[in-house]
This record gives structure tokens, C-alpha cells and sequence, in this order.
């Protein structure tokens, strides 16, 4: 009975520290680039360099918010869709999985 190993009774899934947001082509660059300066609450236009400083919650509002105007084409929704589905949590490396608890 001494090498029975204890496991934790419960364990709850650890909050993402952010998100990866994944652009593969053009056409999702420049979709994310308009829906940045037409749909961020910010008077600044921003260009592709300015990407990366952008925050992923900034990124997906705008884009969300492009999506539900009703403005954009079925193709400009569609590569909005895939933006969003391509969207990846980042954990950090000691924290990924779960927490036990108990």
C-alpha cells in the first residue's frame, strides 16, 4: 500500500495568460487591417507593421464587429470566420492543462 499514488480529486482548467491570432494569407491581413481602422475605437489608422503591438481582444472586437454589421460580403465573412477559428490560446508552460484542487 505505500506505492498507491494520491491523485487530486478535482481539477480545474487554468485561464489562458492571451491569444494567438493566426493570419496565413493576404486576404486575412487585409481584413483584419479594415476591420482595425473601420471598427477599433481608436481615430489612428494603422498599417501592417502595426500588428503585432495590436492586443488579440482589440483584433477580435473589431472583427466582431465587422461580422455582425451586415456590411461585409459572404466572402469578407468568410475569411473573417477563419481568422476566428484560427485563434489559439496561449498558456504558460508551467500551467498548462489544469490546476488540481483538493
Amino acid at each position: 500500500m505505500d506505492n498507491v499514488v494520491k491523485l487530486p480529486k478535482r481539477y480545474y482548467k487554468t485561464p489562458p495568460n492571451g491569444f494567438k491570432i493566426n493570419l496565413y494569407t493576404e486576404a486575412e491581413i487585409e481584413m483584419t487591417l479594415f476591420c482595425v481602422n473601420i471598427w477599433g475605437e481608436k481615430n489612428v489608422k494603422f498599417k501592417q507593421e502595426d500588428l503585432r503591438c495590436m492586443t488579440a481582444h482589440f483584433v477580435l472586437d473589431a472583427l466582431d464587429r465587422g461580422h455582425k454589421s451586415g456590411l461585409l460580403s459572404y466572402e469578407a465573412r468568410e475569411i473573417i470566420n477563419k481568422i476566428m477559428k484560427s485563434i489559439e490560446p496561449i498558456y504558460s508552460p508551467s500551467t498548462k492543462g489544469g490546476v488540481s484542487q483538493g
